[in-house]
């Protein structure tokens, strides 16, 4: 079977389920992978007859033994034995595994501001709170830190901006970049948005003492980091 190459950057780590999504002929091989790692993750192998499988899934022997097949064509199994009349035996490859032996072939996981070891929680926090759609570079929370605020109250008053943001783009019906969203917030809690801004951006003048009721928990009267 021909294993495209790929190593672009993605979002997310590699896992078996990219590689196994080209297999549009047999569909059930995710699910039987995932199945069969699972039941020999303690021996090494799986040694499960093809009936017993396909009545498990409730499909016929044939679409079982075609995806084994499948699998084994592309590396996540190793048939290890094999005779008549009894059950092959196989040896299911851990994704680990599978990328040394076709390097290339993998996406990686792309690198953020705060990825590194030493990364910056708050971009963590701040890009979480945007949903994903706002990534903050070290030198941009350098300078909402020199506001004086501190990151609970940095993390607080970005949600309360990206609400406003999210009901002011729904109803103009915009849904353009966020590119600018870092350098307007950092205007608004800095105090430089002039009062027809802060209406056309559905916002009040930002107070640093506000705190948002969900901020406390009800139960125990204790804070909740945003």
């Amino acid at each position: 079977m021909n294993i495209s190459k790929d190593n672009e950057c993605s979002r997310y780590h590699c896992s078996p389920e990219r590689h196994l999504v080209p297999l549009v002929r047999t569909p059930i091989a995710g699910p039987l992978y995932s199945f069969m790692f699972r039941v020999s993750k303690q021996s090494g192998c799986f040694h499960g007859s093809a009936d017993g499988v396909a009545q498990y899934f409730g499909v016929s022997r044939w679409k079982i033994q075609r995806a084994m097949q499948a699998l084994v064509d592309l590396g996540f199994l190793v048939r290890v034995a094999q005779a008549p009349y009894t059950p092959s035996v196989y040896r299911v490859i851990g994704h680990k595994e599978w990328a040394a032996n076709h390097p290339g072939c993998c996406t990686e996981k792309e690198t953020l501001p705060w990825s590194a070891e030493k990364g910056d929680p708050l971009g963590v926090r701040l890009w979480n709170v945007s949903g994903g759609k706002v990534k903050y570079q070290p030198y941009q929370l350098t300078a909402l830190r020199k506001t004086g605020l501190t990151d609970d109250q940095i993390a607080t008053a970005f949600k309360e901006f990206v609400t406003a943001e999210q009901a002011r783009r729904e109803k103009g019906g915009w849904h353009g970049r966020w590119g600018a969203v870092q350098a307007r917030f950092w205007r608004w809690i800095t105090g430089r948005v002039l009062s027809d801004e802060l209406e056309r951006l559905g916002l009040q003048p930002f107070c640093a003492s506000a705190e948002p009721a969900e901020a406390v928990c009800s139960s125990c009267q204790k804070p909740v980091a945003v």
